[in-house]
């Protein structure tokens, strides 16, 4: 029969209420960051598309405001949160 391994820290002692925070609180967290993370590389996206005009300048008559794409980014988040659940 095969020993049991040694321990040779002692086991830390976690509070309850830490389990209980660990268990909603990170994947909570991991959740709102993922959506602030898609949310700004959309504003990034549009800020060096149409205001810097990387990689050529948007001709005026193509120019959209940002509020003009805020259904699509709100659609985007919506599906995203959703797939993340």
């Amino acid at each position: 029969m095969a020993q049991a391994a040694i321990a040779l820290e002692p086991p830390i002692a976690i509070s309850p209420a830490l389990k209980l925070t660990r268990g909603w609180a990170s994947p909570l967290l991991s959740w709102a960051a993922d959506l602030a993370v898609i949310n700004l590389a959309f504003w990034l996206a549009y800020w060096l598309r149409y205001p810097l005009g990387f990689p050529n300048q948007v001709p005026p008559f193509d120019y959209r405001p940002l509020h003009d794409f805020l259904p699509a980014l709100l659609s985007l988040s919506l599906i995203i949160a959703a797939v993340l659940h």
